[in-house]
């Protein structure tokens, strides 16, 4: 059973350091540089943030109240040691899992703002060492935890290249966890970029095995229908893609993101939709990281209620709220500074 004040939860995932073309205030370019142009960006349409999932959802966890340590894989650059410091702040334990004497660079996030949604170049870098050995071969060392997250499966090809190898080892993570007699704690995924993967030769259907050992899943809808190998676009009902999913998985239950209309859950219990008022155009800036945010107030709420389908409707509630909270600033964890985290960190 979690702490109800703070609860512990290790994270295993990516980083990477995001640089936003569009401006500080979240300005829209038009789109990338075809054949033979150029791109030529002012300083006022550029910054630097901390980025990847597990980076994003770490600190929201910290940040709401929970115990967090992160496995992930940091060059050993400016890059690298940036983006440790700053977790540091987020009072985040960062065990990083690069060899001392590796020479690839910390992951490197472009992405581009415009009108529509934001596109993305991303350069895995040092992601690359998060591998299952490295994840096995620290096991033995880490503190017990009451929720194990895996996150930017897609973008950590030592891991979601490796599934099968992968699901013995969380296996035995968890069943250490649990040593003191309790129950396993739950295994919450979060898949991304799967239409990259299957590019580099990991479909979406060699992710199944892994989400079915899983307890809680949580794609998107595009995620949520490629891996049902339907087309992914917005004409596809979200309550029958949820229902469809939990079918194929039988995990605890399914929780699809459906943006900023809020995200529909399915468990064994039924299904239902959790919706979100609509942030208006006019307090809109930047939508990277926002399923982050509302992975950190899904997980942090679930933890603390009842497992039961009332409590998974108010952590999903709570994830709407923070992905709503983090639309409205710039960054995967802009939403964390200042007051507009107060109203979640209760």
């Amino acid at each position: 059973m979690a702490s109800a004040d703070r609860p512990r939860i290790l994270v295993i995932g990516n980083a990477f350091l995001d640089i936003l073309l569009g401006g500080k205030q979240g300005l829209p370019l038009r789109n990338w540089p075809g054949p033979g142009q150029r791109l030529v960006v002012d300083s006022d349409e550029l910054d630097v943030f901390m980025g990847g999932n597990g980076c994003n959802v770490a600190a929201g966890l910290s940040a709401l109240g929970c115990e967090v340590t992160l496995l992930t894989a940091l060059g050993h650059d400016d890059a690298g040691r940036s983006l440790h410091s700053e977790l540091t702040d987020f009072d985040v334990r960062v065990r990083n899992l690069t060899p001392p004497r590796a020479t690839l660079s910390t992951g490197h996030s472009f992405v581009l703002t415009s009108d529509d949604d934001p596109s993305y170049l991303v350069i895995i870098g040092a992601n690359k060492l998060l591998t299952v050995e490295g994840v096995s071969g620290v096991a033995s060392e880490l503190a017990p935890f009451d929720a194990l997250l895996l996150v930017g499966l897609g973008t950590m090809p030592g891991l979601d290249g490796h599934i099968e190898e992968l699901i013995p080892v969380l296996q035995a993570i968890r069943e250490r966890a649990s040593r003191d007699g309790g129950e396993l704690p739950p295994l919450v995924i979060d898949v991304t970029l799967l239409e990259e993967s299957s590019r580099l030769g990991r479909g979406p259907e060699q992710l199944l095995p892994l989400l079915r050992c899983a307890s809680y899943v949580t794609p998107n809808l595009d995620e949520a229908c490629l891996l049902l190998g339907l087309q992914g676009d917005s004409k596809q009902d979200p309550m029958l893609v949820a229902d469809k999913l939990m079918k194929a998985i039988e995990c605890e239950a399914i929780a699809v993101k459906t943006g900023e209309t809020g995200c529909v859950i399915a468990s064994e219990r039924g299904c239902v939709e959790v919706s979100h008022d609509r942030v208006p155009m006019t307090e809109l800036k930047d939508e990277v990281g926002a399923g982050d945010a509302w992975l950190a107030g899904f997980v942090s709420t679930l933890l603390r209620a009842k497992r039961d389908f009332a409590g998974l409707e108010a952590a999903a509630a709570e994830g709407n709220r923070c992905g709503a909270a983090s639309v409205r600033s710039v960054g995967g964890v802009g939403w964390l500074a200042g007051d507009s985290n107060d109203q979640h960190a209760e």
